[in-house]
């Protein structure tokens, strides 16, 4: 037994410093922060027989807080390439969430969060930490920009929409920021929920709130639904259930990032109609 019991301790400790000097090995493909050389790197590990042990202390470093946010943003990406499992993706939002912007480039932070959004991770806390940034903005070929209200609803609306109503809801009535109340006043928009309603209205009608995002969110209330006549139709052919997960489904598709706010607008002016039109049938 004691023979068994030392050999079990040998074979661990040999696993452990394998596992060590792999992590020194990914250290020094990102060391002065060389993201190219980084990338190269995890290149090749995608070639070796051992790639699992490679993600076993890509997991190590990525938990490891003295590395640079720069670094593990990065390093997220690479383990969604190594490892499309589950617990790596949530490991991927967990590490997104603590970045710290002061050295990581939001459109670095954007691309890593909106590859797991596509695949409906929860991705909320590392979008809702986007509301610390009111100046943020995304400018795609000098063309169009994004700020932090679409930013963060192009974030969110791939994902399942539970992970993400009840946070902006509750923390509507508290957020002092204009800019973070646009964006979260945005997201009750798209949630498209009585509840989500419910505030809308409230936050409409509160004299303590700043006149133009109580303009914004009264005019949330009075959209009406713009559709042609062959989006009416179907929104008639679908249940409101089928249309959320359209919408879901589009914005996770790889739409062109032109596209991607009138697209999910349309989107959800057809779920607004399918609700009115449940509101008009309902008991008399």
């Amino acid at each position: 037994m004691l023979r068994l019991l030392l050999l079990l301790l040998v074979c661990s400790g040999t696993a452990f410093s394998q596992i060590d000097a792999l992590r020194a090995e990914i250290r020094a493909a990102y060391a002065d922060g060389d993201l190219l050389r980084a990338r190269d790197f995890f290149e090749s590990v995608k070639e070796k027989p051992n790639v699992a042990d490679y993600v076993e202390a890509l997991r190590a470093e990525l938990d490891d807080r003295g590395n640079s946010a720069r670094m593990r943003v990065d390093a997220s990406v690479r383990l969604l390439i190594l490892s499309p499992q589950p617990s790596d993706y949530a490991l991927a939002a967990r590490v997104l969430a603590r970045a710290n912007f002061r050295e990581v480039a939001i459109a670095s932070y954007y691309a890593a969060l909106k590859r797991l959004a596509n695949v409906n991770v929860n991705i909320s806390l590392a979008a809702f930490k986007l509301l610390e940034k009111p100046d943020v903005q995304l400018r795609w070929e000098g063309e169009f920009v994004f700020d932090q209200p679409a930013i963060v609803a192009s974030l969110l609306l791939p994902t399942d929409q539970k992970y993400w109503a009840d946070s902006a809801i509750e923390r509507l009535p508290v957020e002092e920021d204009e800019m973070a109340q646009q964006t979260l006043l945005n997201l009750l928009w798209f949630a498209q929920t009585d509840f989500a309603d419910v505030e809308l209205e409230a936050f409409a009608k509160d004299p303590s709130k700043p006149s133009a995002t109580r303009a914004l969110a009264a005019g949330f209330r009075a959209q009406e639904p713009d559709l042609s006549s062959l989006d009416r139709v179907e929104v008639l052919a679908n249940s409101e259930e089928q249309l959320r997960e359209q919408r879901r489904q589009h914005q996770a598709a790889g739409i062109y990032f032109k596209n991607i706010m009138p697209t999910m607008q349309k989107d959800t002016m057809k779920i607004l109609l399918k609700r009115r039109l449940a509101a008009a049938d309902g008991p008399h």
